[in-house]
């Protein structure tokens, strides 16, 4: 007490701000994710019937891939009106879930709320953390986090991109301060688990961190090996054998999945049944130019990358198409786009650049996280499909933020 006012210590300040952004996740659940999960059980009702069936009927595991046979699972499993498909999914996503399969399904759904918020502040303060800032600024950049659109979808739907978003900031840590088998640990988990990470898996490969892809790969083949006894042999033919269907799926084309591959496809494939109304129909053109962007992508990330004086800011750069490149994504994948955004910000707040710098982040920023109408019908026909991968452009435009970045440095 000093003068009759009291002296506020770093202490108190650091307790207020905690507990403010924490006010704010209670409002930011209470009033937009409770009601969600109210109405709707979500893609939850996936990982929870796929891990009753290696806890209760491993030998059924087989059937997962079957449509039919699935959706009758998820009702028998006392989950009402909802029908979804295990897809091309490994079998080890059924693994997912399996700490909750024994729960009833009801209760195991919103216990997976507030598992997905502690994951999410923990990726926050390991990332903060990486940045060489306080782990508490994860907890007090979490209002502005929670503005972020996949988020909000994430928690929405029960998926698991958070869990997945967590290990990525696991990833980007362990890189920074050289601890491989823990990177490769972590990574290792996002590929057998969700076939997640495969395009910063490779990035790695090719820019000499094969410490850290041969420990990716060694963790995915014992987390393979050990569920083995349980998942089986014939599920995993069966996985291998509609693996290839990524390749063709028409699916792929929808305006629901924002990656490099639906835009081009979109803009340049007729097909019957999901897309319509091409700009015209190249089918040639769309698969070559599809080539054309993730090799270039692929050969400038290497280029860019600065490893030995800039690691952080060289991993949000490979990591900031991590999404856009894969062959399957939908807006809430784009939960693994966030941890290089949340660099590129730190990196910007610090150094300070032109207006010019700034504007082209923000734009990344809103194209990325901002809630965008992209599966309206009306965007799904000719040349406006060019409106419906907000995404796919904000993801662009961030990567090669981070590469000017990158390449600014190497100026000074």
């Amino acid at each position: 007490m000093r003068g009759g006012n009291v002296v506020t210590t770093p202490r108190l300040h650091t307790a207020t701000l905690s507990a403010l952004a924490l006010g704010f996740l209670a409002l930011y659940l209470g009033w937009v994710i409770v009601p969600v999960v109210r109405q709707r059980f979500g893609i939850f009702s996936v990982y929870y019937t796929a891990s009753r069936t290696v806890l209760y009927e491993p030998q059924a595991m087989p059937n997962v891939y079957d449509d039919e046979w699935f959706a009758a699972q998820i009702a028998r499993v006392g989950i009402p009106n909802v029908r979804d498909i295990f897809n091309l999914n490994p079998p080890t996503m059924s693994l997912i879930a399996l700490p909750l399969a024994w729960l009833p399904p009801f209760v195991a759904r919103w216990a997976w709320v507030p598992i997905s918020i502690f994951l999410l502040v923990a990726g926050l303060m390991t990332l903060i953390s990486t940045l060489g800032l306080a782990p508490h600024w994860g907890v007090w950049v979490l209002p502005l986090v929670l503005l972020y659109a996949p988020i909000t979808e994430e928690l929405g739907l029960g998926q698991v991109y958070i869990l997945l978003f967590a290990l990525l900031c696991v990833v980007v840590w362990a890189e920074v301060r050289g601890r491989f088998v823990v990177a490769g640990c972590a990574l290792g988990l996002m590929l057998i688990l969700k076939t997640a990470g495969a395009w910063l898996a490779l990035l790695l490969l090719v820019t000499g961190h094969w410490r850290t892809f041969l420990w990716a790969v060694g963790v995915a083949a014992v987390v393979a090996l050990v569920s083995l006894p349980w998942i089986g042999v014939e599920t995993w033919r069966t996985y291998f054998s509609q693996l290839p269907g990524l390749a063709t799926n028409p699916a792929r084309y929808v305006t629901a999945y924002q990656t490099t591959t639906s835009l081009l496809g979109h803009l340049f494939t007729y097909e019957a049944r999901y897309n319509l109304a091409p700009l015209v129909n190249w089918p040639w053109l769309a698969r070559s130019l599809s080539l054309i962007v993730v090799g270039l992508t692929l050969i400038f990330s290497m280029r860019w990358g600065r490893f030995k004086d800039q690691p952080v800011l060289t991993l949000a750069l490979l990591s900031a198409l991590i999404v856009t490149n894969a062959p399957l994504a939908e807006g809430y994948h784009y939960m693994l786009a966030l941890p290089s955004l949340i660099i590129a910000w730190g990196w910007a707040i610090r150094v300070r650049p032109d207006w010019r710098a700034w504007l082209c982040l923000a734009l990344a920023t809103v194209l990325i996280g901002s809630p965008w109408p992209y599966e309206l019908p009306q965007l799904s026909v000719g040349a406006w499909a060019l409106l419906a991968y907000p995404r796919v452009y904000g993801a662009f435009l961030l990567w090669g933020w981070l590469g000017w970045a990158l390449k600014s440095l190497r100026a000074v």
